[in-house]
């Protein structure tokens, strides 16, 4: 039995298919590898976000005046350390230096964050336990 032309490029056209399977599979694989990577990186950025939300929310309590404890009861996962900086920094009014460290253990086993500020206090708002 001889092998015509057509029965060669029979066995041909099922290869060219199996490859062009392959490369589709292939590609489809890459699409959804890039569409995962693009949701986890969305989703690291809402976290740092929210993160970088809480942060300014502390910061503003403590130029407030409210109390670091006070504000780590509001912000759960949040250290606050405040130091004195140097007291007094003006006589006349009692103003006061004050350091501020913020910080964060992270999230998703992603690395800590942490902001040290520091701020002139008026000095009524001295508080016993900022001192």
């Amino acid at each position: 039995m001889a092998l015509t032309d057509a029965t060669r490029d029979a066995g041909y056209a099922l290869v060219e298919v199996f490859v062009a399977a392959a490369i589709a599979a292939a590609t489809v694989a890459v699409v959804f590898s890039g569409l995962a990577a693009g949701l986890r990186a969305s989703s690291e950025a809402e976290m740092v976000v929210g993160q970088t939300v809480e942060l300014r929310a502390i910061e503003a309590g403590l130029r407030a005046g409210i109390s670091a404890p006070r504000l780590a009861e509001t912000f759960p996962g949040w250290q606050i350390d405040v130091r004195p900086v140097d007291r007094p920094i003006d006589p006349r009014t009692g103003a006061v230096l004050t350091q501020a460290t913020l910080s964060h253990p992270g999230l998703g086993g992603r690395g800590a964050l942490e902001v040290t500020l520091v701020y002139v206090e008026d000095g009524a708002l001295l508080r016993p336990d900022q001192t």
